[in-house]
């Protein structure tokens, strides 16, 4: 009963329901049979993070923003991580909603804004974006490889400049391009934007599942005993992206991971296959982000924001 209680405070004190018309845009396959539901979403987020931080008794923490599409449902969630040692003083608060749970974890992953029956585009995002009022927080963005070319406002990996850190041309992405900038986004943009913005011609202006990859990460050695003496250079490509995920994709940064990085690239390369989106950002961009945070990606995982979907079916 005590932990109803407290939900229904912080629903009444820091959520908000818009049941009137925001712009927002229905799914196209659903458009002859629904229209987009009411949007609820955090009407004080700076108190409702207050609130949470003083609960927890953090001090310094990284705010994670996760976006996902899915179930029916485009989302926003918040991740409140602790960038001190774990705290494990329990209040009346934590006692019921938040013991014993990784602040990266789904259990204490807080879903600011949700919209039923809505495309995952630009306009969407972003109307969701100003009712949260994010652009006055600094933290950082998690989500997919879609979704970060949404946000970014630039085409999807089937376009020519698939890469959403650079501009390497699709179909030579074992290459690096140059980078992207705020400074050359703009530029482009404003092209676009003069020669008639028209979406068909914006690609003129440059704009497996996880599990189961695991799975079969971790089946290296039994790959290795059983295949066919022609597929070993596979195998051993595979073993080369394990000890990349090991090294660099969980929450301990290892000193090896570079060196780990151009294994699995020469690897990849020799096998002559067409080099994807997320392999050249392996190849390139992985590093780049380690050097520039000095964290392992794992810290800055979409994982939890993904998992969502599920809790919020049960």
């Amino acid at each position: 009963m005590k932990k109803e209680i407290v939900e229904q405070k912080i629903e009444e004190n820091y959520f908000s329901k818009e049941t009137e018309e925001i712009g927002i845009e229905i799914e196209e396959a659903n458009v002859e049979t629904g229209a987009p539901g009411p949007v609820a979403f955090c009407k004080d987020l700076h108190s409702l993070i207050e609130h949470i931080n003083e609960e927890r008794h953090n001090s310094e923490i990284l705010l994670k923003f996760g976006i996902d599409g899915g179930s029916g449902f485009l989302k926003i969630c918040l991740s409140m991580q602790s960038l001190a040692e774990p705290n494990h003083t329990t209040s009346s608060f934590s006692k019921y909603i938040c013991k014993n749970f990784k602040d990266s974890g789904v259990k204490k992953l807080i879903v600011i804004a949700i919209a039923s029956n809505t495309q995952e585009n630009y306009s969407n995002i972003a109307k969701l974006w100003s009712l949260l009022k994010i652009n006055e927080f600094t933290g950082v963005i998690a989500t997919d490889l879609k979704l970060a070319n949404i946000l970014l406002g630039i085409m999807t990996h089937a376009s020519s400049n698939p890469c959403t850190w650079c501009y390497a041309q699709k179909g030579h992405l074992d290459k690096p391009g140059l980078d992207r900038t705020i400074g050359n986004s703009l530029q482009h943009y404003q092209e676009w934007f003069e020669a008639g913005a028209v979406r068909k011609d914006a690609k003129k202006f440059k704009t497996f599942t996880g599990n189961s990859c695991k799975i079969l990460l971790s089946k290296v050695d039994l790959l290795r005993a059983n295949c066919e003496l022609g597929c070993l250079r596979y195998v051993e490509s595979l073993d080369c992206l394990g000890r990349v995920v090991h090294e660099c994709f969980g929450m301990i940064l290892t000193p090896n991971y570079k060196s780990s990085i151009a294994d699995f690239r020469r690897s990849y390369l020799a096998l002559l296959k067409s080099v994807t989106p997320k392999i050249h950002a392996i190849f390139f961009h992985v590093e780049e982000f380690c050097d520039s945070t000095g964290n392992a990606l794992g810290f800055y995982s979409e994982q939890a924001v993904e998992s969502v979907h599920h809790d919020h079916d049960q």
